[in-house]
């Protein structure tokens, strides 16, 4: 077992290769995992970043999901998926309107 370490933040043990080496901490390795740090890191920069920057919702909604734990996570990343797939559905009908209309112009001209 002294090669399990448990996660300060998802409260997993995991084997001491999925954690960061820190001489500063009593094991020699980060507190938290190397996947939570990760995700820590994406939201902080999410709520932190420049708002002169131009990003859609759906980009925002799949990065900010974060570390919630079990069902919920699932449901988020299932509520995520929706709406990206949405957003891909929106686009594919803008893309045909656009072709059949040049497929129009061109037999016209």
């Amino acid at each position: 077992m002294k090669d399990m370490i448990k996660c300060a933040r998802c409260e997993e043990t995991k084997p001491l290769a999925l954690f960061t080496p820190d001489a500063r901490h009593k094991s020699g390795y980060k507190i938290h995992c190397k996947k939570c740090t990760a995700t820590t890191a994406r939201q902080r920069y999410w709520k932190h970043k420049p708002k002169t920057r131009n990003i859609s919702d759906n980009d925002r909604t799949f990065f900010e999901l974060g570390v919630l734990k079990g069902e919920e996570r699932v449901h988020d990343l299932e509520k995520a998926l929706s709406i990206m797939e949405r957003a891909n559905r929106a686009l594919l009908e803008v893309v045909k309107e656009a072709d059949l209309r040049d497929l129009k112009q061109s037999m016209a001209g």
